[in-house]
């Protein structure tokens, strides 16, 4: 195991869709597609594939009909001390019924991630106030010790 963060250059791009890079609580454009991710990208949820929609496969002579197509990538992967390889990520598409990829991007990119951890807004909220509320009853113990004490001293 080398201590780099390996490097994979696509070079081979899917005929039916994109790679993206998800920028948490950064928005980014989703139409531009890398040439290249890093393994902490992978480790972080960070690599998304997305479909063109359904009417662009279909110009692209793309039929579903209760089938699946395959779509794959091609990328050779570059660390330090060890000779370069190539793979090939191989991509199952079907027809998604219940949500656009946009409106599942969307809600991907409305995630934050903190020291690894990946949260949503709502998640977010919760902790925050959470931390507010255990401060608030720690400031009125404190207090209500420090009046105590003032009394016994009287």
């Amino acid at each position: 195991m080398t201590s780099s963060n390996p490097r994979f250059t696509i070079i081979k791009k899917p005929r039916y869709g994109v790679i993206n890079l998800l920028q948490y609580a950064v928005y980014e454009s989703l139409n531009d597609s890398i040439d290249f991710f890093t393994q902490e990208d992978l480790i972080r949820n960070r690599i998304v594939y997305r479909a063109f929609n359904f009417q662009e496969l279909q110009t692209k002579g793309l039929s579903f009909e209760n089938e699946i197509q395959i779509d794959s990538i091609e990328y050779e992967l570059e660390a330090s001390n060890v000779p370069k390889a190539q793979g090939m990520l191989v991509i199952n598409l079907f027809q998604n019924l219940t949500q656009s990829i946009d409106e599942e991007l969307s809600w991907q990119s409305n995630l934050f991630n903190y020291f690894g951890f990946i949260i949503n807004q709502q998640q977010l909220i919760i902790a925050f106030s959470l931390i507010v509320f255990v401060l608030l009853i720690i400031t009125i113990i404190l207090s209500e010790k420090l009046r105590r004490s003032n009394d016994s001293i009287e």
